[in-house]
């Protein structure tokens, strides 16, 4: 993990489980899913802190967290990132609910095209990885991400029943159909029968 953001995290009294959770799901599809996304070292530092990052907003409201959350990380330095490169995570933790990246924002129309298309692609994958944890409490304990033409199948390791976050996939995928024109579907280690889940 990323020391620096931790102890970021810490000072904002982040769910640290939740948060170095969604991190490692998140890294887990970046590194698997890299034919789709075409994205480099660089860009798999600032998801990572993203993703340690994204909920510190709700220290100052659980209202608009994701807003709060631009603003604290923003205004953050970390060891070994540029101003540039705080931009862009504090991008993508802005991103991770709510509206979808839009120039119609400010913070995310003063980037150049290039980065804008960098934090698309990062928050739709951050967007998923955080919906395999909507209860906060770590049930995925293990992903296998296969592709395909038109769906991105999640074969999932985990503890008990994911209602909560299939519905929760549901929306927060919207992103990454778009960005990535493939659907998302769930599916349990062992389960060869139809679907478990998906997100349209």
């Amino acid at each position: 993990m990323l020391a620096g953001a931790v102890t970021v995290g810490r000072k904002y009294l982040f769910d640290e489980p939740h948060s170095c959770h969604v991190a490692g799901l998140a890294l887990a599809l970046f590194d698997q899913l890299r034919p789709l996304h075409n994205l480099g070292a660089a860009d798999r530092k600032i998801l990572q802190a993203a993703a340690l990052l994204h909920d510190i907003g709700q220290f100052v409201s659980f209202k608009g967290h994701h807003k709060h959350s631009y603003y604290l990380i923003s205004n953050t330095e970390l060891p070994n990132f540029s101003r540039h490169e705080m931009q862009l995570v504090a991008n993508v933790a802005r991103y991770h609910r709510g509206a979808d990246p839009a120039v119609q924002h400010q913070p995310f129309s003063e980037l150049a095209e290039a980065d804008r298309q960098r934090v698309r692609r990062l928050v739709a994958v951050l967007r998923v990885a955080d919906a395999l944890d909507r209860d906060h409490v770590q049930r995925v304990r293990n992903l296998q991400a296969k592709i395909g033409s038109s769906w991105v199948t999640l074969h999932l390791e985990a503890s008990g029943g994911l209602l909560l976050e299939g519905w929760s996939l549901k929306k927060k995928a919207q992103l990454f159909a778009g960005v990535f024109a493939r659907k998302i579907r769930l599916r349990f280690t062992g389960d060869e029968a139809a679907d478990d889940a998906a997100a349209s």
